[in-house]
């Protein structure tokens, strides 16, 4: 069984959460979730919370204990970029483009435990 849980428009680059994502793909929620505590990456505390949120979705809707998830799949999807412009020498204007991203993760229950 899949449990899926995302968070949408995340204010992180795609680029750099994605490796966040491919650092936790294939653990048990537990490791994924100790390993993602000790890294210094604000794309680490983002997939965090989603981590925390499909264990409490098992949970809750599913009747799962937590030792036995596994994360089954964790990626970043590129979402909106929002253009800005920022005021240069000369009257000219130079273009900041903020990226935005949505953190998917699945989980899924581990026959072996």
């Amino acid at each position: 069984m899949k449990i899926s849980s995302s968070a949408r428009y995340a204010c992180v680059s795609p680029k750099k959460a994605k490796h966040i994502a491919s650092l936790i793909r294939g653990r048990t929620a537990e490791d994924a979730s100790q390993l993602l505590k000790n890294i210094p990456r604000k794309s680490a505390v983002l997939f965090l919370k989603v981590l925390r949120s499909a264990v409490a979705n098992a949970e809750n809707n599913y009747g799962v204990t937590s030792d036995s998830l596994m994360v089954f799949s964790a990626h970043a999807q590129q979402g909106p970029v929002v253009r800005r412009h920022m005021p240069q020498a000369r009257g000219s204007a130079h273009l900041i483009r903020k990226k935005r991203s949505h953190l998917v993760i699945e989980l899924e229950t581990s026959s072996v435990i």
